[in-house]
């Protein structure tokens, strides 16, 4: 229930909502919110739906996106690229069942609805458009192109990066200028549609990748994982992890290691690579072959550059990789139609669903797992001690959890959290760090400044002393095996 940012996306749908569907300057429960710099169009779809419903509908969202991306390369791979049924379904199988949509940290797409696989939905209807007005000239293909493209613009942060990027190398290996004119048109769309808010967003952008260059260039990024990614000793040791710490070598192949990731979780990859250099020849007569081949190396490159050290704070590599997988799949189907050689293709279908259903097992038996059922329970039991004890009343959950999210979508009460300036007090930036001396010099002034009158806190052994501190000078007014709830106000 409180393991992802899912909670985010559907507390700014109900702020629309309560908005009157206009899009507010910042979150009110939030008390530390002053601005909001999120692509909202996602957002605004979903406060369409009242909360019951929202809730219970949004995460499948993912699971249908990917589900009509698997749709739509059917009919492009049986209709355009006039192959047989069973070479087109293969084609969208492949995509399907690619192990990469049960996504990092066991978080399925099919249970999780976020902008991210709607921005990669437009993202692929927009290329689509896109490689169909280079290889037809149709505008009407053009037009639509640009119109998908000003969608992702307003729709996801990570999918812009990715659009933009991959159609600015794209312009280059294809030696044309038709890319980087939609990219802009698409841009200056999106700025016409919003009235100027994209600008607004794009600023926020680039305030965020630049406190994430500093937070990773200074190693301080809160995911070790990310952090040290793509070293050359991990690889080294897996051998031998591999009996002392398989959970290390887990962590390698599902987080830890770009190459590995989208080795084992996108093997159309290494299919396609397969095919390419196996029969050159025999792929002269796949149509737009030019195209795809240039198009899926500007993601190549994306993640190439992304995957070392100095750009890690673009985001995960791989995500660039999912972007353009789809492609790959539609390109995979076209070469079997000109080499006739499936085997491989079986092969890697049957690793890939393999794979799947091994990471859906995973995902169940984490969900089942006693530690998970526990934690929800104690989450319920927080949230309705809110509910009952303490409605409209102000919390400082410290250190940060999406505690903070959760708290003001499923009560009425308000948290000490939101989006700062990189100009806010030094008070305000102490939060970042709990366990730092700053903290502990502002925190009696900052709990005094927002009027909190619940602190809610780890129940984690050992404490640091900041927060054992906190537990000796306020009193605990409810616990449980996961939360201590302290009382803060005379």
């Amino acid at each position: 229930m409180c393991t992802h940012d899912t909670w985010y996306h559907l507390m700014l749908a109900e702020e629309i909502r309560q908005n009157g569907y206009k899009l507010p300057s910042k979150i009110s429960r939030f008390l530390l919110s002053e601005s909001i710099t999120y692509p909202p169009l996602f957002h605004v779809l979903l406060s369409c739906l009242n909360k019951r419903h929202r809730t219970a509908i949004e995460p499948f969202t993912g699971g249908l996106l990917d589900g009509l991306v698997g749709v739509c390369l059917f009919f492009i791979a049986h209709e355009w690229g006039n192959l047989g049924v069973s070479i087109s379904v293969l084609s969208a199988l492949l995509f399907v069942f690619s192990p990469y949509s049960l996504g990092l940290n066991f978080s399925p797409r099919a249970t999780l609805g976020t902008p991210r696989v709607f921005g990669q939905f437009l993202f692929f209807l927009a290329v689509l458009m896109l490689l169909l007005y280079l290889d037809t000239g149709f505008y009407y293909y053009g037009s639509a192109a640009v119109v998908l493209g000003g969608l992702i613009f307003l729709s996801s942060m990570f999918s812009s990066q990715a659009f933009a990027f991959v159609l600015v190398i794209w312009s280059l290996l294809l030696v044309s200028v038709v890319p980087l004119v939609v990219l802009l048109s698409s841009y200056l769309l999106s700025l016409l549609v919003s009235r100027g808010y994209s600008w607004h967003i794009t600023k926020g952008h680039v305030q965020h990748l630049t406190i994430m260059a500093k937070t990773f260039w200074k190693g301080r990024f809160s995911t070790q994982h990310i952090q040290q990614r793509n070293r050359l000793d991990d690889l080294l040791n897996a051998p031998r992890q591999l009996f002392t710490n398989p959970k290390q070598v887990f962590f390698l192949f599902y987080v830890r290691n770009t190459f590995l990731i989208v080795l084992f979780q996108m093997p159309v990859i290494a299919l396609y690579i397969y095919y390419r250099f196996s029969w050159p020849e025999a792929l002269t007569n796949v149509p737009m072959i030019h195209l795809l081949d240039t198009l899926l190396l500007s993601g190549l490159l994306v993640f190439l550059a992304t995957s070392t050290k100095p750009f890690l704070f673009l985001g995960e590599a791989e995500r660039y990789m999912e972007h353009v997988s789809p492609f790959c799949c539609l390109l995979i189907g076209l070469m079997l139609s000109e080499t006739g050689y499936l085997w491989a293709t079986y092969w890697v279908l049957i690793f890939s669903i393999g794979l799947y259903f091994v990471n859906v097992c995973l995902f169940i038996y984490q969900v089942k797992s006693k530690n998970s059922k526990e934690r929800e329970r104690d989450v319920e039991s927080i949230l309705e001690w809110i509910n009952t004890k303490a409605p409209q009343k102000r919390f400082a959950v410290l250190p940060h959890s999406n505690l903070n999210i959760v708290i003001p979508y499923f009560t009425d009460s308000y948290v000490l959290f939101g989006q700062w300036k990189n100009s806010s007090s030094p008070a305000i930036k102490s939060l970042k760090d709990v366990e730092s001396d700053e903290f502990r010099r502002y925190r009696s002034s900052l709990l005094q400044r927002y009027a909190i009158d619940y602190i809610i806190t780890a129940n984690v052994t050992p404490t640091h002393p900041n927060l054992a501190d906190m537990k000796n000078n306020f009193p605990v007014v409810f616990q449980n095996s996961s939360y201590y709830v302290l009382f803060c106000r005379a």
